[in-house]
């Protein structure tokens, strides 16, 4: 669960973690049922709260301060998803306790005054008494008490919330700058300060899984907080986990996305897309075998996207007669949208689209959880690079055709 944010005409991708929802991301979060100022529905969910409380096999706990925060909510990641299990009131201090039953270690999500984040990751089971305190700012303070694996899961909420703090002096700068007014040296030179500030996160990231191995923490850290892992660090994350928790669920999925995702590796036969261009054609990926291709999955919507496409434009101008193209795929479901996107940006490439959304068989095929994403294929199809944009895009079709 990826959630990104992108500025202006520059794009900063926030890598979406549990932690802040903001942007062009695949927000997975379901809405539940439970609206703020429905009072009688949440007095109603908060009575069978208290009817359950004496039976509970954890016990979370702890006081929000910082900004008025009447409703807590606790939910519970499932395939991807944030899905509903409790809500409760704060007392006229701030305190807010949560009791129920779990099995195993389990990733919980607690969010205030609504379902969707910004919120803080926590693991529950039977036996867990944890206490978490917020300090409900601009950036989210916590303090834990409990097991070790809720000290681990907070020193990686610290490091997010670090580097996202970073991100935003940059956004702050950023959206004070007229982009229509940047020369291309100082647009190249955000652009570097943005892939600089996503490295730095990577690699701290990286650290800390092999600092942490073995937790269920590094598990949340390749699967929620970086936006793109590499095939490596998966399996360094997976080889602990097989050591130290081979029976935990997590373990077990983290195989199977393993295993999932090894066809989309550097060296893989990219698999072949099949969807319907502008003019109503079924254009297929592999139909463009011979060149170097970049599969750019985007959206009208996405701002990024569409702060990217200049650069995308220059280069296909640059580099097509030698040889390159570009396939599209839109996660729109609009098509005037999409249609009036590709003829404001001069995108005169290839395009596709189901027309579907998130919910597009591309973006499923090719495990796209947030945009814009790009793989780069080889002449036969294959898998060369991945998630190139402006400069480092600039400098791998230089290589290639110069």
């Amino acid at each position: 669960m990826n959630y990104t944010k992108y500025i202006s005409q520059i794009g900063l991708v926030v890598a979406l973690t549990a932690i802040t929802a903001v942007g062009c991301g695949n927000n997975n979060a379901q809405e539940d049922d439970h609206n703020d100022g429905q009072t009688t529905v949440q007095e109603d969910v908060q009575a069978v709260v208290e009817s359950s409380v004496e039976k509970g096999d954890y016990e979370l706990k702890g006081t929000i301060t910082g900004s008025p925060a009447p409703l807590v909510y606790l939910q519970r990641f499932q395939n991807g998803q944030l899905v509903f299990a409790d809500t409760t009131r704060t007392d006229e201090k701030g305190n807010y306790v949560f009791k129920g039953h779990e099995g195993e270690p389990t990733f919980y999500y607690v969010t205030l005054n609504s379902s969707q984040p910004p919120g803080v990751p926590v693991l529950l089971q039977a036996g867990e008494k944890l206490r978490l305190d917020i300090d409900a700012g601009i950036f989210y303070e916590t303090k834990v008490k409990g097991g070790s694996e809720n000290q681990h899961l907070k020193e990686l909420f610290d490091l997010y919330m670090s580097h996202n703090k970073k991100s935003k002096i940059f956004t702050d700068k950023v959206q004070q700058l007229d982009g229509n007014n940047l020369s291309d040296s100082m647009k190249m030179a955000l652009n570097l300060e943005y892939n600089a500030l996503g490295q730095n996160q990577q690699k701290d990231v990286e650290e800390f899984v092999a600092k942490k191995k073995g937790t269920l923490a590094s598990y949340f850290a390749v699967t929620y907080v970086i936006q793109e892992p590499s095939m490596d660090l998966l399996d360094r994350a997976l080889e602990g986990l097989q050591s130290a928790q081979p029976s935990s669920m997590y373990t077990t999925e983290l195989n199977n996305r393993i295993q999932s995702v090894k066809p989309l590796e550097i060296g893989g036969q990219a698999p072949d897309i099949a969807l319907t261009s502008p003019d109503g054609q079924v254009v297929k990926l592999s139909s463009l075998r011979g060149k170097y291709v970049l599969i750019d999955f985007w959206a009208s919507w996405c701002r990024p996207c569409r702060a990217e496409n200049p650069n995308v434009v220059r280069m296909y101008q640059k580099y097509h007669d030698k040889g390159f193209e570009i396939y599209s795929v839109s996660l729109d479901n609009n098509a005037a949208n999409w249609k009036g996107a590709i003829e404001k940006d001069g995108l005169t490439w290839t395009h596709v689209s189901d027309l579907r959304g998130w919910q597009s068989s591309a973006a499923a095929l090719y495990k796209v959880s947030s945009i814009p994403q790009t793989f780069l294929l080889d002449q036969k199809g294959r898998i060369m690079a991945k998630n190139l944009r402006g400069n480092q895009l600039e400098a791998k079709l230089a290589e290639i055709f110069n």
